[in-house]
């Protein structure tokens, strides 16, 4: 009997037995390339999303799965074994997309939950979410104070909206953000407080230990003063052009608190072509905070005097790319990018490789236009002055020399 159980194991081809006792790490890598994107591997290199598509400024982070495909395919998997289980639900419940408030209503008390095998140990399903993506509006501040206390290991969180009935709410959100030891990349969108009775900042200084990427809009601006980045990477802001003095007043001691530390960012303003004037700075201008800058996207107007000095021309020892967005063409825009233009030299920006103008200044060298339209002759100039520094000078994908502008533009002297 014995020498015939030998002979039936022996019988048993290799490759079976060495699929049952594969190493967790194989089946875990196989896993999460079946259920990408949901399965990212979070931390995500954040640099890599950095934004160069105005106006939507805000689309720091992951973009959301556009399917459900990937989610089925976990579920499958999750549902064949225990073994396998253990494998797959941390992978499931990896990043967390959530397009209505339905959704999140069911979500919320899912993720309070044990699994049933254990297959996360001591952990509730919340302990299982890297990353989140609300994009619904408008979630509360009370909700999102919720996510953090269930999901206590978020990596990235983003949220397209925000609403709170009060300032206590912003900051019980804000303290339950800042417990978030994890926590890498925030974007939080839009915020709309119903009662504002009280300064947004805080009294006590806030501290994000680890958070590499922010991006901010309207309200939530107001409260980063007091906030403490040691390892801010990327920062994104958008203003209206109506706030400049309280975006300053607030914003600018971040700045003189974390600046050092910034690679990438986005300064933008959603000021209408009315409102689109160049403010006074009464402050200590950004750029100047920022030592070590690489990478830089600004709106032509209101924002540069925020970022630079006003004495021209402008300046950076760091700066390798500019995008100048304009998602309006005002009538004076010759003579607000004259003296940025002007400045792009080796002299003034020893690093910089590329500057993009985007927006359809001043044609669109895409479009088919039956006579060509005037251009300074300035810009020719700038043009020219560009390309012997080697600094491209782009429009979407396509560089901007004379001899392309000049198919669709006739260079004019003007009277400035």
């Amino acid at each position: 009997m014995k020498r015939n159980n030998a002979r039936n194991r022996s019988r048993i081809p290799a490759s079976k037995t060495r699929e049952v006792f594969a190493p967790p790490e194989i089946w875990t890598m196989i896993f999460r390339e079946a259920g990408h994107p949901v399965s990212v591997d979070l931390p995500i290199n954040f640099e890599d999303t950095f934004v160069q598509d105005y106006p939507d400024v805000s689309s720091i982070g992951i973009t959301p799965p556009s399917t459900k495909e990937a989610y089925q395919t976990l579920l499958a998997i999750s549902s064949t074994c225990r073994s396998w289980a253990s494998l797959c639900i941390p992978l499931l419940y990896n990043y967390v997309w959530v397009s209505s408030q339905n959704q999140f209503n069911k979500l919320l008390p899912q993720l309070r939950r044990h699994p049933i095998s254990q297959t996360l140990g001591h952990n509730t399903f919340g302990g299982a979410v890297r990353g989140l993506y609300i994009g619904y509006l408008s979630p509360t501040c009370t909700m999102l104070s919720a996510v953090c206390q269930v999901c206590p290991h978020l990596v990235l969180l983003r949220s397209v909206s925000l609403e709170g009935k009060n300032i206590s709410q912003w900051r019980s959100l804000q303290a339950n953000l800042c417990r978030l030891e994890s926590l890498r990349c925030l974007d939080l969108g839009a915020a709309v407080f119903q009662r504002v009775s009280a300064p947004l900042d805080s009294a006590k200084p806030i501290v994000f230990r680890r958070l590499e990427c922010l991006n901010c809009w309207s309200y939530i601006w107001r409260s980063i003063s007091v906030w403490y980045t040691p390892n801010i990477r990327i920062m994104s802001v958008q203003f209206l052009a109506p706030d400049a003095t309280d975006f300053q007043k607030c914003v600018l001691p971040f700045f003189r608190l974390n600046g050092r530390h910034i690679k990438r960012l986005t300064v933008v303003s959603g000021a209408t072509q009315a409102e689109g004037r160049l403010i006074a700075s009464d402050g200590q201008p950004i750029m100047s905070l920022c030592h070590d800058l690489e990478f830089m996207i600004t709106t032509l107007a209101p924002v540069i005097p925020v970022l630079w000095e006003s004495a021209l021309p402008l300046s950076h020892p760091t700066l390798l790319g500019l995008i100048i967005s304009m998602p309006w063409i005002p009538h004076d825009t010759p003579s607000r990018l004259k003296p940025i233009l002007q400045s792009l030299n080796r002299r003034n920006f020893p690093c910089l490789r590329r500057v993009e103008l985007s927006g359809a200044w001043p044609v669109d060298l895409k479009s088919d236009l039956y006579a060509k339209v005037s251009a300074p002759a300035w810009f020719a100039d700038v043009l020219r002055s560009c390309e012997d520094d080697e600094i491209a000078v782009t429009q979407a994908n396509t560089i901007m020399t004379v001899k392309v502008v000049e198919q669709f533009c006739v260079f004019e002297q003007d009277d400035g």
